[in-house]
């Protein structure tokens, strides 16, 4: 900008000498002066746009152009203070690595009060919700982990994340049992292969509940150990959320973005061991939902009313275990769910293994279904 200012004094220069030839009638010196006041404004001009390159180099690491067509397609770092971290045992208040959380439901609260937090980064380990999911239930099985609206909240960091070496969400590790982070509802940690050993779980690990279309985001966890086996309802951000259904997770009003999860050894009295929606849509991707169980319908995922986007899912093993049961791998009523590249395999119902549509219809596309009773 100095070299911006040089130039804005020799145009006020040319403009004062102008001003002086055109009263002494002089047109050589006139034409000399408006020669040197276009090169000041093309100078000026090249001077602003440079600046504005700078910038953006400065603010953009991938180094893409400006003006290519990869511009568009590129996302700022989110800015200081505005991650939580999550590491075990660390004791910290959440702002590095350094200084970590030590519970993810902790993190939680911070965002859900804190407008600047957009995401939190979680170390492998197991984590268990720790609140009340309404905020006022005195019930331990009433805890979960709660979405944040715009929220977005990533697993898959390794157990020793450092602030030097893990400044990104690339530096995860998202293969199975690798860095596995693990969102469990065994409050106790005494499950066994006994049903009766769930009997003092979370009603449900996650709850999503009037999140918008929008940001939030829930990627790389192992959500296991619930068991919705109540008959009742509580109120989480004003909706209704049943005690009977989603173990796993349980979408209501909601529209997050689930991705690189493992939804695996949930139980629901009703609906939705696995996952249950309701009036939802959410986006799934790289899922695997496997081994869960309702006593009616949905072992695996249930959809009322719901049209989720599933893409490069695994819907495997879930049971729905009742004598009149529907919908082992997925059960829907109302709903239009869009299904790509998914496999539903070796589940298990009365009515419809792999999918049962109540009034509904989904749209396939490479879908395999096999092996389903």
């Amino acid at each position: 900008m100095l070299h911006l200012s040089k130039y804005l004094k020799v145009c006020a220069v040319s403009v004062f000498f102008m001003t002086y030839f055109r009263v002494a009638n002089n047109l050589n010196k006139i034409n000399m002066c408006r020669k040197i006041l276009l090169g000041c404004f093309i100078m000026m001009i090249a001077v602003i746009e440079t600046s504005a390159v700078v910038r953006y180099v400065n603010e953009n690491p991938s180094g893409r152009a400006v003006g290519s067509f990869w511009a568009n397609d590129y996302q700022p770092a989110p800015s200081a203070g505005s991650i939580l971290y999550v590491k075990q045992n660390a004791g910290g208040g959440g702002s590095s690595w350094a200084d970590a959380y030590s519970e993810l439901a902790d993190a939680l609260l911070e965002a859900k009060t804190n407008a600047n937090i957009k995401e939190i980064w979680v170390a492998a380990g197991a984590y268990k919700p720790l609140h009340a999911a309404d905020g006022t239930s005195t019930e331990p099985r009433d805890r979960a982990f709660v979405l944040v609206e715009g929220l977005k909240i990533y697993g898959g960091f390794p157990a020793d994340a450092n602030d030097t070496d893990h400044t990104s969400i690339s530096t995860r590790g998202l293969a199975p049992l690798q860095n596995a982070t693990i969102l469990s509802g065994d409050l106790e940690g005494d499950d066994t292969d006994d049903p009766a050993s769930k009997s003092d779980n979370a009603y449900h690990v996650v709850i999503g509940a009037d999140i918008p279309v929008g940001e939030t985001t829930l990627d790389g966890f192992i959500i296991t150990g619930g068991n919705a086996d109540s008959s009742s309802t509580i109120f989480v951000n004003g909706q209704a959320v049943y005690r009977s259904t989603g173990g796993g997770i349980i979408n209501s009003y909601s529209f997050p973005t689930l991705k690189n999860l493992t939804v695996s050894g949930n139980t629901a009295y009703y609906d939705g061991g696995g996952i249950y929606n309701e009036n939802s849509s959410p986006t799934l991707t790289n899922l695997t939902i496997s081994g869960n169980t309702a006593d009616w319908y949905g072992g695996g995922i249930c959809n009322i009313e719901s049209s989720p986007t599933l893409t490069n899912v695994i819907i495997s093993g879930n049971t729905a275990t009742s004598y009149s049961s529907s919908g082992g791998g997925i059960y829907n009523s109302s709903s239009s769910p869009t299904i790509t590249n998914v496999t539903i395999s070796g589940n298990t119902a009365a009515w419809g293994g792999g999918i049962y549509n109540y009034g509904s219809s989904s749209i396939l596309t490479n879908v395999t279904i096999s092996g389903n009773t």
